[in-house]
């Protein structure tokens, strides 16, 4: 069997409840990149927040699938990206905003309350 590629889940997967991302875990990856194979991963997570919580394998989110399949990323390079039209995010956000439990992240910042202008 010749493996190419290894895409692995973040939270819960590569790292623990508790935070932590196993030390044997970073070393087996890195002999798994080492040995050319792609080792990224596949998330609910966006890009930038995959990188930060990834910690010493950061470079897991040079390839992969974050935003579930919204964003696609191969090589560096975007293979896919769905996004939704601008007024359509200003509804929404405005009808989550008006709820009373409304909230809502945008660029990693939450916005609780009132309406949103642009995005």
């Amino acid at each position: 069997m010749n493996i190419r590629a290894v895409l692995l889940d973040i939270d819960g997967t590569i790292v623990a409840r508790d935070g932590r991302i196993s030390p044997e875990l970073v070393e087996t990856l890195q002999r798994l990149r080492d040995a050319g194979i792609t080792v990224a991963c596949a998330t609910a997570r966006t890009r930038p927040s995959a990188r930060i919580r990834l910690g010493p394998l950061a470079w897991m989110a040079d390839e992969g699938v974050f935003q579930n399949g919204a964003l696609v990323v191969s090589a560096g390079q975007t293979a896919h990206a769905f996004e939704m039209p601008a007024t359509t995010v200003a509804r929404a956000v405005d009808a989550a905003l008006a709820s009373s439990e409304g909230s809502v992240q945008v660029d990693g910042a939450w916005i609780r309350g009132g309406t949103v202008d642009h995005i």
